[in-house]
């Protein structure tokens, strides 16, 4: 039985989406329930199995409770699930992956202006995305580097070597593969908003095989995405890396070890 006093309102779209969800995911959360057979927690839940004609819906018994607790509990387990936030760069990245993956994302529980809010927001990056740092004469990275960009990922490696690929790739699957092959030999300038246009035709993970100065990094870092680039030039791999260092404010690491660490170790003690 519902509780009378129940102070929690939930709107007739609120509950449509807790019947979407339920469809989606199944019944994942049972609804609390007293001895006396009063609801304690999911009177959402239950007008949610009401307006999907369920009969029948799971519930845990909850008997240790005097009065008022279980009185106490209803307005707790309401409250503080709002005391939560989001991690809005997390979150951007899990819902562009789901969007990637031809996932539904209605009964994820977010409206349509709010997944439009969320998956349309862009850093503004410190550095202009075109600009390209100059090519180093002594390069910090060597064959078989595989660095981290924040959520990307970079390798010093032979695009025409499956095992390079197989290691950038580590068991995943990229939405959308973004090449100029063979090594330094396009003749159309990949600028920032060309490659932001093309990239806008998919969704999810960004490959690029033939990475050069990181054109496809700073496109996919603006677009919220990951990109997983390849570069064989060891010069080309300390561009992309300064250039996305410059972009974002934050550093490459690699094996732990930041950019400037590795360079202090590899190129100054020479």
């Amino acid at each position: 039985m519902p509780y009378a006093r129940n102070a929690r309102t939930h709107s007739e779209q609120q509950v449509k989406v807790i019947a979407d969800s339920i469809q989606r995911f199944g019944w994942t959360n049972p609804m609390l329930i007293g001895n006396d057979n009063d609801i304690i927690a999911g009177h959402g839940r239950v007008l949610a199995a009401k307006h999907l004609g369920l009969k029948v819906v799971p519930a845990l018994r909850i008997g240790h409770l005097s009065d008022e607790e279980r009185r106490a509990y209803l307005i707790a387990d309401n409250q503080t699930g709002l005391r939560a936030g989001w991690d809005l760069d997390t979150l951007r990245l899990e819902l562009t992956e789901l969007k990637g993956m031809d996932f539904d994302l209605g009964p994820l529980g977010f409206d349509d202006a709010e997944l439009a809010a969320i998956l349309d927001v862009r850093p503004t990056g410190a550095t202009d995305p075109d600009d390209v740092p100059d090519v180093p004469a002594n390069p910090v990275a060597t064959r078989g580097d595989l660095w981290a960009l924040g959520r990307h990922r970079l390798l010093c490696g032979d695009a025409t070597n499956i095992g390079d690929v197989e290691s950038l790739l580590d068991g995943e699957q990229p939405a959308a593969v973004v090449t100029d092959p063979p090594f330094g030999m396009s003749v159309v300038k990949r600028g920032i908003a060309l490659l932001e246009w093309c990239l806008a035709k998919t969704d999810g993970l960004v490959l690029d095989l033939f990475l050069g100065s990181g054109s496809t990094l700073i496109a996919a870092e603006a677009d919220s995405r990951r990109c997983l680039g390849l570069e064989m030039d060891p010069a080309y791999i300390d561009v992309a890396i300064q250039r996305w260092q410059n972009f974002t404010g934050e550093r490459a690491t690699l094996d732990g070890k930041t950019f400037d660490q590795v360079k202090s170790e590899r190129v100054e003690k020479d």
